[in-house]
């Protein structure tokens, strides 16, 4: 599972290492979506005045990140 900012350069990093002896088609990286953050008591937590803190999800986004990637690379038409 990667962020939108490491996603490219951990496939870079796998594709140095040769896969760690896995073939490339046997490896999938995915996405984990940011989701609004909020405080222990349900506030939400901005960065700056109107911009949103956004952090990773927990399981919900997990599994929604792993169907979304799952299915985009296997289920395309």
């Amino acid at each position: 599972m990667t962020s939108e900012h490491t996603k490219e350069s951990t496939w870079e990093f796998f594709k140095k290492n040769n896969f760690f002896g896995l073939t490339e088609e046997n490896v999938v990286l995915f996405e984990q979506h940011m989701l609004p953050a909020l405080s222990f008591e349900g506030k939400i937590i901005l960065d700056k005045p109107y911009k949103v803190h956004k952090a990773p999800g927990i399981l919900t986004n997990f599994v929604t990140s792993i169907f979304n990637n799952i299915s985009e690379k296997y289920f395309q038409q």
